[in-house]
């Protein structure tokens, strides 16, 4: 994990606990709006974004956001950071497998049975 893409904001320690509270701070431009699953009712929303292959290189190893709409931002890590993460015993996250392959044969944005599963 990249240490510019997130800010410590406060430690402490609880029964012999390492706590600690991070701010994700970086923002990448990697997501092909077009080709991404939208939210079913808030239609403006990703729900699953779609990274290009040539992206991919530039998420590897980072968990950044994106820009939803000038309210709201989706965190995403890559699967390496995710691993990483378990590895280490860290708790307090909870992950969703969010990237899509619009062009995969199971793949249909009207079937949410065929989206990616956590």
């Amino acid at each position: 994990m990249c240490s510019r893409d997130f800010h410590v904001v406060a430690q402490a320690s609880c029964g012999g606990r390492e706590l600690v509270v991070m701010q994700v701070v970086s923002r990448l431009n990697v997501v092909d709006k077009k080709r991404s699953l939208r939210h079913p009712v808030m239609k403006g929303l990703i729900e699953h974004p779609h990274v290009p292959e040539d992206r991919e290189p530039l998420a590897a190893g980072r968990i950044f956001r994106i820009q939803q709409n000038s309210m709201r931002e989706m965190i995403l890590a890559g699967d390496d950071v995710v691993a990483a993460i378990k590895e280490a015993g860290l708790t307090g996250f909870a992950f969703e497998r969010a990237w899509v392959d619009p062009n995969s044969p199971r793949f249909s944005p009207l079937d949410p049975r065929t989206w990616p599963k956590p």
